[in-house]
């Protein structure tokens, strides 16, 4: 079966650095956007702390303990500290910046990496890994505040802190934090936290394939008009991208299927005051595809010459993940799947299948979190479909997922009861095994 390898472009990852700036005195501000309550200390944890729990105890410092010297994080065996903090799942945070003070010597850390929404890092996996983002941390005793891109920390459910090294340049084994603190927005969630259902066999009749998959997508999407029911005033502004785009759409829609918008757009966070919401780091097409779909249910996907846009369904998958929108979500894995099933046109004669290509697959990994049923998509068609063409050298794929693909081959020799059930929903388009559902429900709403 031959493998789709025209997707051949590289892309880096933003290790934007925040400038260190003081706030010690800035008390006011501080407590107005401090994220303090929604941490759940009991869950934090510190790898290579010289003291248990002292990593959590730092962080349990308030704003107004922040001067203290004790308690304070040490590491133990080395320069490097790994920290989780995991906040509630009744709350939708975003990260504005973080807050620390080290002090003048070589063991203040210099080189903090922030991870977003894991729960699987250890030293290894944290060195190997692209860091959501990267920031340099100055020599001080007095307590900085460090921005970080908001638009990378919208959704906070969890933040790892990677302190890589310290000021010491290798003569120095012990790094010193007597303060961590956060500032930002948070929004209590009404909503039941969503549990991840994964089927041993999907019922094909329990479940609607997405309609219209090869319809190419039109300027006109954004708002005007709309479903019957939907008053042309009822509309917010969205404006995305680097371009700064404007799309009006009602805000009805947006917040019946979006955590993220039904947070945003309430009155207590300025874009439901102002009725504006800006997505300036999120791609034009990622909105252009979302606002089709609530509009119309339909995904455009597939490219002039009839081949499956993989990069932008991966960008979907994506966004979907940002906005919390788990229909969305399903609805673009349906189509991903149906991608595969497609016949291509090959160049030299005859038809072929093309399944997502490197660039796609870390895409993917970069935008989901580990599990995610994107995630699971992806390396199972790797795992039950894919052959040694599918990776050749010189192409740069996850290292992330290259591990998860090797763990998955070997688990198949051994592991094998469900393995004709995924085969039978790749070959069949009924992925319902690869969605989101609510609590014991499946894709027909029956209770398991």
């Amino acid at each position: 079966m031959s493998h789709c390898h025209d997707e051949h472009g590289h892309h880096g990852h933003d290790h934007s650095e925040g400038a260190a700036h003081d706030h010690t005195d800035d008390i006011t501000p501080a407590l107005q956007n401090h994220i303090y309550e929604q941490i759940d200390f009991s869950a934090t944890n510190t790898l290579n702390e010289a003291e248990p729990r002292s990593g959590s105890r730092v962080v349990q410092k308030t704003w107004t303990e922040r001067l203290d010297q004790e308690p304070e994080l040490s590491s133990d065996a080395d320069e490097q500290l790994l920290m989780h903090v995991p906040t509630s799942f009744t709350a939708q945070i975003r990260l504005h910046s973080i807050l620390i003070r080290t002090s003048t010597t070589s063991s203040a850390p210099q080189t903090l990496k922030l991870f977003l929404n894991r729960d699987d890092l250890d030293f290894s996996t944290a060195s190997a890994l692209p860091a959501t983002q990267t920031l340099e941390l100055a020599q001080s005793n007095e307590v900085q505040e460090v921005p970080v891109k908001r638009a990378l920390f919208n959704t906070v459910r969890s933040l790892d802190l990677f302190f890589e090294d310290n000021w010491g340049q290798g003569e120095e084994d012990v790094t010193r934090v007597s303060y961590i603190g956060f500032k930002g927005e948070w929004m209590k969630l009404s909503r039941e936290p969503v549990n991840f259902l994964y089927e041993a066999a999907a019922n094909p009749a329990d479940h609607k394939m997405v309609s219209d998959v090869g319809v190419r997508l039109g300027s006109g999407i954004g708002g005007a008009g709309g479903p019957d029911g939907l008053a042309a005033g009822d509309t917010v502004e969205v404006v995305v991208g680097a371009e700064k785009r404007t799309f009006h759409v009602h805000e009805t829609l947006l917040r019946s299927r979006s955590a993220f918008f039904e947070a945003a757009l309430s009155k207590e966070w300025k874009e439901g005051q102002a009725r504006k919401v800006e997505l300036l780091d999120d791609d034009v097409r990622a909105f252009e595809g979302y606002s089709r779909w609530l509009y119309t249910g339909k995904l455009a996907v597939v490219k002039s010459d009839r081949r499956t846009d993989y990069e932008l369904l991966a960008m979907l998958c994506g966004f979907g993940e940002k906005i919390i929108d788990h229909r969305f979500q399903n609805c673009v894995l349906d189509a991903i799947v149906a991608g595969t099933r497609i016949n291509v046109p090959k160049a030299t004669g005859g038809v072929h299948k093309e399944f997502p290509g490197q660039n796609t697959v870390d895409r993917v990994y970069k935008a989901t979190p580990k599990g995610s049923p994107a995630r699971r998509l992806v390396l199972d068609m790797y795992t039950l479909k894919g052959n040694e063409n599918w990776i050749r050298p010189g192409e740069k794929f996850s290292h992330e997922f290259l591990l998860d693909l090797v763990s998955a081959l070997l688990k198949s020799r051994v592991v094998r009861e469900d393995v004709e059930d995924k085969h039978k929903e790749l070959g069949t388009g009924t992925p319902c095994s690869y969605h989101k559902h609510s609590n014991g429900e499946t894709c027909a709403g029956k209770k398991t």
